[in-house]
Parts: structure tokens; sequence; C-alpha cells
């Protein structure tokens, strides 16, 4: 069969890249910032005690294409390796999921990415060409020429386009009517105008539409003009236009965080609330920790002065304010310093059992969300991604379309090419 031709030479060629891969490249770096507990009970050094993972949030360094959701990546923290699956990557955050605890206050810490995880998930992903039926293999065979073009039924929706010029109105007409169907122009022709028309009329249709590029300069690109075009405003707003994977730029209301964060504002209110929450307990955790050290341990005897009762006492109540309120602070400082030590300790155990409670909540408000993103992402008409993330990410798997469209179609890698079609029907 030409689908198994087609799929055998591709996995030969990009084992054979893998390999080369291996042998002249190194890993990709990406700096990590500001980590914290996602839920899960992790935390620096104390977890939940449990089997269940760890998740955790940071700051992203530096930006890097090959950071997605759905892949496996090495955590290094100060000295401590751990193997960690990226979970979601949310503007200039990264979630990712580990199986044990994380030394958050272990510095420096980096994500390192095996370039060639890509390629192995890349075979994955064409193997299951042969060994699902939930794909369109046919319209990838009739793009790399070994099937006829076809014409498609007339749907509704004017193909028309006061705005162009005659020849992106024969573009945009002929991408209504072919498939496949190329358009081709020098540059400053118009051709990234021109896609926005064609998407627009491709959603009046009802078409379900993927976008896809190699670059997130060149989706973010398609995004920024079609953000332009009076026809995508209303679909913009109501969250059924998605812009997946990681990027600097403007995503216009896209991104799958924003549009599910403003279909539940409730939720990204309670979030941000506990959020302030985790970070006011571990202040006050620190704090604690710093007081208990100023303390002798427990029964040993404190020294009495001339003038005072105790040495906690002479300090006064104000160094207590830290972890206390002002009027316990100043009950407590005529308390001696074994009496200080059990309050500290007492109020330190309380801390620790929210600070379980908030990342538990946070873990809970997670998952929920993850059901919403898959929810908001079955929902979208039209999805905007590069063909790494389409074939990485663990939340496009499943996902089919009416038409996928790829803009710089000349720059793509030809297996992966071939299996973004075939999600085509």
């Amino acid at each position: 069969m030409t689908i198994d031709r087609f799929i055998t030479a591709f996995r030969k060629a990009v084992s054979m890249e893998m390999e080369a891969m291996r042998d002249r490249l190194g890993p990709f770096e990406v700096p990590l910032l500001d980590g914290r507990s996602h839920g899960g009970g992790g935390d620096s050094g104390e977890g939940s005690g449990g089997d269940e993972p760890e998740f955790y949030l940071f700051a992203i360094g530096r930006s890097n294409d090959k950071l997605v959701a759905g892949i496996d990546c090495d955590l290094v923290a100060g000295t401590g390796h751990h193997l960690v699956a990226v979970e979601a990557v949310e503007g200039e955050e990264v979630i990712v999921r580990c199986g044990e605890v994380i030394d958050l206050t272990a510095m420096p810490q980096t994500l390192v990415i095996y370039p060639w995880f890509l390629y192995e998930k890349l075979l994955q992903s064409l193997q299951s060409l042969l060994e699902s039926d939930q794909f369109h293999p046919g319209t990838a065979i009739a793009l790399f020429g070994k099937g006829a073009p076809t014409r498609m039924a007339p749907a509704g929706g004017s193909a028309l386009r006061p705005e162009l010029n005659d020849s992106q109105q024969r573009a945009v007409q002929l991408c209504l009517q072919v498939t496949p169907a190329f358009v081709w122009g020098p540059p400053g022709t118009g051709k990234t105008t021109t896609l926005g028309h064609i998407i627009v009329a491709l959603l009046e249709q009802g078409r379900r539409i993927l976008l896809t590029a190699t670059t997130n300069a060149a989706v973010d690109q398609a995004l920024a003009r079609l953000a332009q075009l009076e026809g995508a405003r209303e679909p913009l707003e109501a969250g059924r236009i998605l812009r997946l994977g990681q990027t600097r730029e403007e995503s216009h209301g896209a991104g799958l965080h924003e549009v599910v964060e403003r279909l539940d504002r409730e939720r990204r209110r309670r979030r941000e609330r506990l959020r302030e929450l985790q970070e006011d307990t571990a202040t006050a955790l620190a704090a604690c920790d710093r007081l208990l050290a100023t303390l002798p341990e427990r029964g040993e005897p404190y020294q009495m002065e001339l003038f005072s009762a105790s040495a906690g006492s002479a300090r006064g109540g104000r160094w207590l304010e830290e972890v206390f309120s002002p009027f316990h602070a100043r009950l407590l400082s005529g308390e001696p310093e074994a009496a200080q030590r059990a309050a500290l300790e007492r109020r330190r155990a309380r801390l620790c059992r929210r600070r379980a409670l908030v990342d538990a909540e946070l873990q809970r408000l997670f998952a929920e969300q993850r059901g919403r993103e898959a929810g908001v992402i079955r929902g979208a008409r039209l999805i905007l991604s590069t063909m790494t993330n389409v074939y990485l990410s663990p939340a496009l798997a499943a996902e089919r379309f009416d038409v996928v469209m790829v803009e710089e179609a000349g720059m793509a890698v030809l297996p992966t090419l071939f299996y973004c079609a075939a999600l085509a029907r």
C-alpha cells in the first residue's frame, strides 16, 4: 500500500537523522526561576510522603521552541537530577510533574531537553497512522502527489472579499473548492492577509481548522493578521480560536490559558487567592524557622536576669510579630523561652497543615483546569500551533479537523507535514 511505503521511508529517514543528532548535538537547556509547589504536597525539603506525583510551577528564564507540553525532561536543581514531565506551558510559566520531591532551595534550576526526543515522538506518531483508523491518510497521500485533487462540495459563506485584489480573491476561491490547494507568492503580495480571509471564509462555512507552521513566529504572524479581521472578532471573544504552545508575542486573547480563565473567572480568582495564601504561608514558615533558630532547645533552663523574668522577656515582643499578631506577641514576650518555643512550634505545625491544604486545593483546581482545557480545545473551531506541538501535545492527540492549513509549507519537514495532513478530513 502507498501509505506503508510512505511511513517506511519516513521512519527510516527520521531514525537516521535521530542517530546523527545524538552524535553531533548536545541537549538544550532552559533556565528556570521562582520555583514553587503547585499541589501534591511537594515543597523544599518536605513531601507528601505518598505515591502521588508532585507538581511544580516555574518561571521560564529563556524561551525555547522545544519546550512544549507532553515531553519528558531532566530537571537539574543544584546537584540533583529529576525526571519530569511537562504538564503545561502557560505564557512565561511551565508546570512539571515529578514522582519525587524537588528541593526548591537548590540552585541553579534548569530544564534539560534532549532534542532527539522530538524524533522519537515523531516516529511514534508516524506509526500511529498505520495502527489507527482515526486518521485520514488519503489527504496526506494526495498532498504528496500520489492522489488526484478533490473538488469540495459548496458550503455556506461567501468567498467574495471586497478588501482583496483579483489574485487574492482567486486564492480564497481555490481553497474553498479544491483540496489540496497551494497559495504561492513572493514577499509583499499579501499572502498572510489572504490566509486570514481564507480562514474567515472557512469558519463561516462551519469548518473546523488547524493552522500550523514550523515556527512560532509564522503562527503568531498569522494570528495577528487574522485578529484584525472583522469576521474573526466574534469567535475570538467566544474562545473558539485557540493559540496553543509557547509564545512571547501577543496572543490576542486566544491563548488556551487566557480562554479558560476568561470562561471561568471565579476559579481564576480562587486560584489567585490560594497563590497569595501559599506565598504568605511560606513567608510565615520561614519566619518561624528563623525565630526558632534564635531560641535554645526546649528543656534548657533560661538565664534569669536582674530586672526581667526571663531572657525572652528582655527582648520585648516586637521580634515575635513576624509570626504572631502584635497583641499575641506582647503576651508571649513575657513568657519563658521554653514557652515561646512551644508556641512557635505549634504555630509552625498549623502553618504546615495549612500549606498542605492549600497545595491540595491548588492541585484540585489544576486538575479541574486541565479538564476545562480539554473541553475548550474540543469546542475550538480554529487551533493555531506549531507542527512540532501538533504531534507532541497530548491535548491534540485525539483532535481531528475538516481543514489543515500549513503556513510557510516550503519550510516544513516532510514526515511532520505528512502527519499533520492526515489530521484533515
